[in-house]
């Protein structure tokens, strides 16, 4: 499941980053200090609590506990769980097409680790062909308006928010399948769908119109 706030801390990060980047008088120097003293912090207690649950979850039965994703059991989990699903897509070609008619047991493997992988093994290539070609329209438009990036931050914010919520995110974990992080994913791929109609029609102030 995924039920962290590892994803947002970084999403937090990486579009600070590329507004302070592309907007340096925005923030002060303190105010960036402070951000930066803040986010640790948030880090230190996320893992706390993400130890404290994971614990408990095995002291009262439950499926296996919380794992961080940098240590080395989590890093080693997720290319076990990695390895047993491309397996099981590559099994044949009405697995590959359709997926699989039963799930995993998930006392034995309780996630996928990765949103596509899932998608691919549940529901098949079918499934997951809609939202790839979603995916590889949305990175076309954005590399086609790449220079409004710069003049317009809302823009740069919502396709800061997309990478990572998509590419990096859904990499490691599944949270488009859950109800709340897959609205909040999907919303902010309409916001930027939204704001690149906007700027392919010239109503916001666009450099990058003709850069194709």
């Amino acid at each position: 499941a995924s039920g962290s706030i590892g994803a947002p801390i970084i999403l937090f990060v990486f579009v600070g980053l590329a507004m302070w980047g592309l907007y340096p008088h925005s923030i002060s120097g303190r105010e960036a200090v402070l951000i930066l003293a803040v986010i640790p912090v948030v880090w230190v207690c996320y893992n706390a609590a993400a130890t404290f649950y994971g614990t408990l979850d095995q002291h009262t039965g439950g499926h296996r506990g919380t794992v961080d994703i940098f240590s080395s059991q989590g890093l080693g989990e997720r290319l076990t769980e990695w390895e047993f699903y491309a397996k099981g897509i590559g099994e044949g070609f009405k697995g590959f097409v359709f997926g699989h008619a039963r799930r995993p047991d998930l006392s034995v493997h309780p996630s996928a680790y990765n949103y596509y992988l899932d998608l691919l093994y549940n529901f098949g290539s079918l499934a997951l062909l809609p939202l790839l070609s979603l995916i590889v329209y949305t990175a076309r438009s954005v590399w086609r308006y790449r220079l409004s990036l710069k003049g317009d931050p809302g823009l740069l914010a919502a396709a800061a928010g997309v990478f990572v919520i998509f590419m990096i995110d859904n990499m490691m974990k599944v949270g488009l399948r859950q109800p709340y992080p897959g609205i909040f994913g999907f919303l902010v791929l309409g916001l930027l769908q939204a704001r690149l109609v906007r700027v392919a029609g010239g109503l916001t102030d666009d450099n990058g119109r003709s850069a194709d």
